[in-house]
């Protein structure tokens, strides 16, 4: 596991198929959590999926972080600059 400061992630899992992270962003008692998993397509590309969870860990906040994930501007936005990037590689 990763260290933490703040509102660092902890990395856990195999890195060719999945990660996961520990959301630390009220310290390392309020973990919410998100896995990516990558597979590869016929065509040689490759689908990333995302699935954030644990909102609850955050306690009452926990509803305003899903919030925010699930909004514009949230993970879709992230993922669609990341894929921007990967495409122009």
């Amino acid at each position: 596991m990763g260290a933490y400061g703040g509102e660092a992630l902890a990395a856990l899992g195999d890195p060719t198929r999945r990660a996961i992270f520990e959301c630390l962003a009220r310290g390392p008692k309020a973990v919410g959590e998100f896995e990516v998993t990558f597979t590869g397509l016929p065509d040689g590309q490759t689908r990333v999926e995302l699935e954030h969870r644990n909102f609850e860990r955050h306690g009452a906040g926990g509803a305003g972080i899903q919030a925010g994930v699930s909004s514009p501007g949230g993970w879709a936005t992230i993922l669609e600059g990341y894929a921007k990037v990967a495409a122009a590689a």
